[in-house]
This record gives C-alpha cells, sequence and structure tokens, in this order.
C-alpha cells in the first residue's frame, strides 16, 4: 500500500471542499473594475463551448449565464477580458449561483496561459442564491507550468456534469501590496486580523466569520461534516521559522484532538498537528505551536505554504475569536521547520529513540533500532533501487531517501497507530509505507517481496509523482514484485480473466483504495484487486500497446486527476475508448500462460 490510501478519500473532499474557504472582501482602488456584463465588450469576451451563454438583467443588473441542456463528459466556460500580466493582483472575486444546489467541487475554475499551462483550483459548492467568493491567487494549484505574464483566459469547468445552469457576476481582480510578487500570494510571518483588508474564509454551510473589535470570530452552528477557518497571507515559505503562535479564545471547552492546525501548499498537501485542548473558555491566550511537531504529507511543498487553516471535524456548537497569527524564526535556517534527527527518532521509534542508529547508503539515509538492519538489510535495498529502476524505467533518484526500520511488527504497528491514525486492524494489514518523503517498515528477511514491493512506491513518489489513484500505484508495485520473485504479473492474473473474476475496469479505476475495506479478511478482495492492478499494469507495460508506456505512466503519476479525468487521458493516448482497451487486455491477458 501506499501511505496515502487510507486517507485518499478524504484529500478528494478536501480538494473539493477547499476552495470555498474564501469569503468576499471589498476592492481597493487600484482594483480592476468588475466584469459585470453590462457592456457589449464584456459580454463578447465570453466563450461558450457545450452550451449557451446569455446577458440577463435582473433587478437593474445584468450578469452573465451559462446554460447546458444536457449531461456531458466535460464542458467549458471561457472569459477572456482579463490582465494579461497577473504578477500584481493577489486574488480574483466574483458573485455566482446556480439554477439547483450543486456541491463543492462540481466546477473547477482554470486560469490559462498562452502556451498550454495553466493554474486551477475547485469552486466552492453553488446554491441557488447568489454567493460571493475571494480567492487568492497564491493558493490556485499550478497543473502544469504556468507564466503569469501570459494570461489568455479563465475557465469555469466541469465534467460529466448537466443539465445545469450557473449565473455570474461582478468578476474582478485585485491587486496585492507586493508588486510583481503579489499573486504568489506571501505578505510577511503576521496577520493582524483586527484589520479589514486581512484575507478570510471558512468552509461548509452554516459556518461563519464576522469582525469583533480585536480581529475575527468564527461562528460553527454545528452538526457540520467538517468546518475550517483559514487564514491566508502567512509567510509562503516557512522553512525558516520555528513555530506558529495564535492568539484566541473559545466560548466553551476545547478537547484535545478536537480541531486540528495545518498548513497548506496545495488543497491536497499539508502539514498537521492536533489543535491543544483550551481548559479556560472566556479568556484570552496565547497558543504557540512548533512547527517540527507538525506531520507533512509527503507532498507537502514548506516553501509554498500559502494558508493556515483551523479545521475540525463534526464540531459541536462553537466560537472562537483570534487576533493575530504570527510566525517565529528558528535558530537552524531553512531546516527550522523540520525536526532535528533527535526529534525525528522520538517520534518514530518512541521509548527505543536512543537505540535508533543512523546508517548512509548509496541511496538512503536509515534509521533503525534494530541490529540487524544495520547490515546486509542495508546493503540489500541498495540493490533493490537498482531492481525497481531497470523494470519500471524510472529516471534517477534524488539525494539520499529516508528509510525507518523497526526491531519488529509490534514496533511498526504502534507507530502506525500513535503517529498516522490507523486503527489495530488496518496497522496489521499493512508491513511497511512507501512515500517520496520516507520509507518505513519492520525488519524482515532483507529479499523479502514485501520490503521491494513497498520500496516501490518510494521510489515512484520519488522520481515521478504520488498520482494517479491506487489502481496505477499498486499495479507498480505487485508488477515489480513479481519479477522480483521471477513471477509474472500478468501470468498471475491470467486464470482470473478467463473465468471472468475481475473488476469493469471503470468501476477499477474509480476504487479509492486497494486497501482498507471492510469485507478484505473475509473476502479476498484485496488480494484479487491487487493481483489485478499489477496485472493491467503488465499489460499496458507489456502489451500491444508497450510503447505508450512510460507517456501514460509518466502523465498519470505526476498530475492530480480525477477517476473521469484519468479514464480520458488512458482513451486519448490510446485512441480507444475504455471499453475497448479492456477488451483488449483480456484477449492479451487471458493468453498469458
Amino acid at each position: 500500500m501506499i501511505v496515502q490510501s487510507r486517507t485518499r478519500a478524504l484529500w478528494t473532499g478536501l480538494a473539493a471542499s477547499i476552495a470555498s474557504s474564501w469569503l468576499a472582501a471589498s476592492g481597493r482602488a487600484q482594483d480592476v473594475a468588475p466584469l459585470d456584463f453590462s457592456e457589449s465588450k464584456h459580454f463578447l469576451g465570453v466563450l461558450g463551448s457545450y452550451g449557451t451563454t446569455e446577458r440577463v438583467e435582473e433587478d437593474d443588473n445584468a450578469f452573465l449565464r451559462w446554460h447546458v441542456s444536457k449531461q456531458r463528459r466535460s464542458m467549458s466556460l471561457a472569459l477572456r477580458q482579463i490582465p494579461k500580466d497577473l504578477r500584481a493582483y493577489e486574488a480574483l472575486a466574483f458573485r455566482f449561483r446556480s439554477g439547483t444546489a450543486m456541491p463543492s467541487g462540481t466546477f473547477r475554475i482554470r486560469i490559462h496561459d498562452r502556451a498550454s499551462g495553466y493554474i486551477s483550483l475547485d469552486l466552492p459548492a453553488a446554491t441557488t442564491d447568489w454567493r460571493s467568493v475571494r480567492i487568492p491567487l497564491g493558493y490556485f494549484e499550478e497543473t502544469k507550468p504556468f507564466s503569469p505574464t501570459r494570461v489568455r483566459c479563465v475557465k469555469f469547468v466541469a465534467w460529466d456534469t448537466g443539465p445545469f445552469t450557473l449565473d455570474l457576476d461582478d468578476v474582478t481582480w485585485h491587486r496585492g501590496k507586493d508588486g510583481e510578487a503579489s499573486w504568489l500570494g506571501g505578505r510577511g510571518p503576521t496577520v493582524d486580523l483586527s484589520q479589514p483588508d486581512a484575507i478570510l474564509g471558512v468552509t461548509v454551510g452554516h459556518s461563519r466569520i464576522e469582525r469583533v473589535d480585536d480581529g475575527v470570530a468564527w461562528r460553527v452552528a454545528g452538526g457540520e461534516p467538517w468546518s475550517a477557518l483559514n487564514v491566508c497571507s502567512l509567510s509562503r515559505d516557512v522553512r525558516s521559522f520555528e513555530s506558529v503562535e495564535v492568539d484566541l479564545r473559545c466560548d466553551r471547552r476545547i478537547g484535545a484532538d478536537e480541531l486540528r492546525v495545518r498548513f497548506y501548499s496545495t488543497p491536497d498537501d499539508y502539514m498537521g498537528i492536533a489543535f491543544p485542548a483550551v481548559e479556560k473558555p472566556g479568556k484570552w491566550i496565547r497558543m504557540r505551536l512548533r512547527l517540527p511537531e507538525f506531520a507533512p504529507s509527503p507532498r507537502f511543498d514548506p516553501s509554498n505554504a500559502s494558508v493556515f487553516e483551523i479545521v475540525g471535524w463534526e464540531v459541536a456548537a462553537l466560537g472562537l475569536e483570534m487576533r493575530r497569527v504570527t510566525l517565529h524564526s528558528g535558530k537552524r535556517g531553512p531546516d527550522s521547520w523540520r525536526p532535528s534527527d533527535k526529534e525525528l527518532r522520538k517520534r518514530i521509534f518512541g521509548k527505543r529513540y536512543r537505540k535508533a542508529k543512523h546508517i548512509k547508503t548509496r541511496f538512503f539515509d536509515i534509521h533503525t533500532d534494530s541490529r540487524a538492519a544495520r547490515g546486509k538489510f542495508a546493503k540489500a535495498l541498495d540493490g533493490h533501487v537498482d531492481v525497481v529502476r531497470k523494470h519500471l524505467h524510472l529516471p534517477a533518484v534524488d539525494g539520499r531517501i529516508p528509510v525507518y526500520v523497526f526491531r519488529n511488527a509490534q514496533g511498526y504497528y504502534r507507530y502506525c497507530e500513535r503517529a498516522l491514525g490507523m486503527t489495530p486492524e488496518q496497522a496489521r494489514m499493512t508491513a511497511g509505507l512507501g512515500s517520496g518523503e520516507a520509507f518505513i517498515v519492520y525488519y524482515t528477511e532483507p529479499n523479502a517481496s514485501v520490503v521491494v514491493h513497498e520500496l516501490t512506491h518510494t521510489l515512484v513518489h520519488r522520481t515521478l509523482g504520488p498520482y494517479g489513484g491506487s489502481w496505477l500505484q499498486e499495479g507498480l508495485a505487485v508488477y515489480v514484485e513479481c519479477a522480483f520473485e521471477r513471477k509474472n504479473a500478468a501470468t498471475e492474473f491470467a486464470t482470473d480473466l478467463r473465468n471472468e473474476r475481475h473488476t469493469p475496469l471503470e468501476k477499477f479505476i474509480r476504487t479509492t483504495t486497494l486497501a482498507f475495506t471492510d469485507s478484505i479478511r473475509e473476502s479476498g478482495v484485496a488480494g484479487r484487486n491487487y493481483r489485478q492492478a499489477g496485472a493491467f499494469l503488465a499489460f499496458l507495460k507489456d502489451g500491444p500497446w508497450k510503447h505508450r508506456y512510460v507517456g501514460v505512466v509518466k502523465a498519470l503519476t505526476s498530475e492530480r486527476r480525477t477517476p473521469d479525468e484519468q479514464i480520458a487521458l488512458l482513451e486519448k493516448r490510446y485512441g480507444v475508448p475504455l471499453a475497448k482497451i479492456e477488451a483488449a487486455w483480456r484477449e492479451w491477458g487471458s493468453s498469458r500462460r
């Protein structure tokens, strides 16, 4: 499995909802005038695909209406009357509504340059009432290399939805205070929340923010699946900071772990820590959290941490006031945000951290509390890197990879429960965790196939990327595992294909994770799913279209895509519908002996 598999569904929901955190804020004197569609030159700047656009007048106000009459695979609306150079702008604001309520993530906003690059972000949930949002440009994700000096258009994109109506009005680009660096979102290490130009937002339904004398109040009505308060424009690069300090007070007691504090670099990538318990409601307190104690996700980028967030799931009614968020510099320069080696060993190995030793090899920084892992195990790992790279055609590994080897399975399971929040059952369903950040495993025979499997995850994440879905990531690992055991991944699943004991590809690609299902132990579904993933990967790599393998895998792993987008990419690269890809795989795979 991969580190992210347990919570991939949560990441997906977060990516679909996080954009809704931004409330509208008043513009400045130098902001671009709103694109209000009351003038023909603005309306003529609209390009509609798979639908119609029209200017609608209502209550002495003109706005744009985009109507799509039936469901389509993909559709978009482009606005071309925008600044050609975005560097001096910090946010995009607009009003929108839909004919029917539509959840977060139904639409995605893309800002395109004049080449093929763009930055993108999920649109908040749409309702039948007008809703105003202000989205910092620094929070857009660079999906493809983007040039802010050659902007072509902003698009509203939707997939597999319809019919629908989307109304837009008052599209405004807000200038920043940092000149040509404004679009990057940074304003320095302190955000004074009593200032009217602080960029704030809340997510989900009945949560809201309001101004109070000393800053801002976050009101949670309770009963929501999750709620979050976001503050943008802390220092974008947090590497040189050792702690974050927040002045706050609450209207009730807050239990430990009821809320969490996070820094985001993209909607999917963050580092987080549990919000400390607040025992004295009604009093201002100064809460200081050390950044080295935050747990980062595999792709979190500390040089791009543009959003600070307080988030909770199913939070009871709460009122929380904040007046200042401050970052404090550390003494270790750009390494201040990281835990020291001693802190890291203590976090990983618990009470046995003093027994942990550090071993450097050609590709790895190995930390282990096992004597046995200091010899043959370390040498074997270096050899396994060459095996994985050879079978998957991976590029060279950049830098040494951290590896943590526990003395026994019990220590590893305790770590999974303590640090990763797994249940005991979930922990025992894994034998290792591989990501682009680290490789974590308990000591076993150096040439055990499970070591190669989990190491494959780490190398793929490190050299290509963590995306592509569980079907692809596990398929790559199973393919190498089989090759290491002198088996053929396609042959291992051939009997299942001949007897039609496989999951249809469309459903298979949409499977969030191939592990951690309720019925794994009883039905053996996980084992068959893993074999299917390896067999389909073998088809892509060794089958009739093997010349396209490298480009397809690189495209899928390097960029976050929805299952629909993954299917569209496969169909485009192979030039046939998914059903024909599946038919070709079944014919090829069934003949393997």
